[in-house]
Order: structure tokens, then sequence, then C-alpha cells
């Protein structure tokens, strides 16, 4: 994977976090992102899979399961913007970026 690829899918992983109002950009966020990636999806299906029902349930995951990174408080939200444009990266969203 060229690293361009792979800034384009964490940067959409960040937009996915920064959606959610999530502080944080997890695997999770990466996963939907990847979800997205034909050649996954070619391989999903080929396995028998259900790209769309997985991709659906990774999503409803981050809606309901990351609750605990969402940023709720308005104000902090506000101060957040001025000081960060966007999510920080989680420790293994970091590793992944550097191992490429």
């Amino acid at each position: 994977m060229s690293n361009e690829r792979l800034e384009l899918m964490v940067t959409k992983a960040f937009k996915i976090a920064e959606d959610f109002s999530h502080r944080y950009v997890t695997l999770e966020h990466v996963l939907c992102v990847i979800l997205e990636d034909q050649d996954v999806i070619d391989v999903i299906v080929e396995l028998g899979g259900d790209p769309l029902n997985i991709s659906d349930h990774t999503y409803a995951y981050c809606h309901t399961e990351l609750e605990e990174i969402k940023m709720v408080d308005v104000f902090a939200c506000i101060v957040l913007s001025i000081y960060s444009s966007a999510p920080s990266a989680q420790l293994g969203v970091s590793r992944l970026n550097e191992g490429a």
C-alpha cells in the first residue's frame, strides 16, 4: 500500500472520528475506512461475508460503544477546536501510521 493511500485512509478515519465528535481516532474508525476499500470488499465477498453488514455494524459500534471518548461538553469542544482542528490519534493508529 502506498504512503499516499495510507495517508488518505488515516485522514478519512480522522474525519469519521470528528463526525462522531470523538476525541480520539481509534482502530474502529480506521476499520470503517478500510471497509470502503474495493479490494477489501472483494476479499470479504469472496470469503462469503457481507461487507455492507460489517460496515454497518462497525459504524453502529462507533456510535454506541465509543461514547466514553465523545466530546459532550460544548465549552470543551469550543476550547479544543481553538487548539486543535481534529481528534488526536490513539496509540494504535499512531503505530499504524509509523509502520507505513
